[in-house]
């Protein structure tokens, strides 16, 4: 038996701009896991919250799963085991899960079937099993769940880890709605034809900009001007929510200085900044009604 696990990750800034080879600020979200566990069997069979049963039989959703755990055994010279699939990680909602159980289950095989297993090897396994779940992925859940520091992401650029940061604490709330990130990709393409979108994304990139600078400086008070108005050119691409939006003004009505929508939008992740964890668990209360909503994050990643 082997035992492997990953984490997750929140976009804080950049989302949807950083298809376009702008910036994204990412913290990886170290508490929050997904693990993998493998013990032999006859057959080949997976126990997960989605499903429960041989992995032949699995349902057309777990298809990119599928498919990546055919390839690691046909890799390896494989022979049957039983998966456990389990997390505290939300799944399909814009915190890398699907790069997090690629992590896993490419060290849980690796491991289990007593093979080295490389930086490189880790790394292209995980971003394959991105492109079955997502298509055209960025590379910034396989990079966020290979690392454990903040991080500023951009296109064929290599990442820039952020050392310093503000003193604050983040609220994130899963609202529920999962549409797929690629749909909510081709709704920005499509908008893009017209010139107020192609404004919204060249004000995202300055945005993305300012916040790296605030972060970096330990500048709150400049951070959250530049996630509220994310949020707002977010919102002028199509990718916000009404479900999203009344999300955010609860939060900024009980005390946090800036919310935003994380990831794909939608529906997914809305992201809340706080200065004081009195602040952010008033906060987390207040959006309890959303949706799962997680711990007040320390900006870096650790739980308070």
């Amino acid at each position: 038996m082997f035992k492997a696990f990953a984490h997750g990750k929140v976009i804080l800034i950049g989302e949807h701009s950083v298809v376009y080879d702008k910036q994204a600020i990412v913290l990886p979200l170290i508490n929050q896991t997904l693990s993998v566990q493998l013990t032999p069997s006859h057959t080949m069979s997976l126990t997960s919250d989605l499903y429960d049963g041989p992995i032949h039989q699995a349902p057309k959703t777990l298809a990119p799963i599928v498919k990546l755990i055919h390839d690691l055994q046909t890799e390896l010279k494989a022979p049957p085991v039983h998966i456990i699939i389990e997390h505290t990680l939300p799944i399909s909602a814009g915190f890398g899960s699907s790069a997090a159980l690629a992590k896993a289950l490419t060290e849980a095989f690796y491991h289990f079937n007593q093979q080295p297993l490389t930086a490189t090897k880790w790394h292209t396994w995980i971003q394959q099993g991105e492109i079955y779940a997502h298509g055209n992925p960025s590379g910034i859940d396989t990079l966020a769940t290979l690392n454990t520091q903040a991080f500023v992401y951009q296109k064929n650029q290599p990442i820039k880890r952020l050392a310093h940061q503000p003193k604050g604490y983040l609220v994130v709330v899963d609202t529920g709605l999962k549409p797929p990130t690629k749909t909510m990709v081709m709704t920005v393409k499509k908008a893009l034809k017209h010139k107020k979108a192609q404004a919204a994304l060249h004000d995202l990139s300055r945005f993305s900009n300012d916040a790296i600078d605030a972060f970096e400086s330990g500048n709150i008070t400049g951070l959250s001007d530049a996630l509220n108005q994310a949020h707002q050119a977010l919102n002028t691409l199509g990718v916000s929510s009404q479900r999203l939006n009344s999300a955010r003004k609860e939060a900024l009505k009980h005390g946090a200085l800036a919310a935003k929508l994380s990831g794909g939008g939608g529906g997914g992740a809305l992201i809340a900044l706080c200065d004081s964890l009195k602040n952010a668990k008033a906060v987390k209360s207040a959006l309890d009604g959303f949706g799962p909503t997680l711990e007040p994050i320390k900006l870096g990643g650790n739980t308070a």
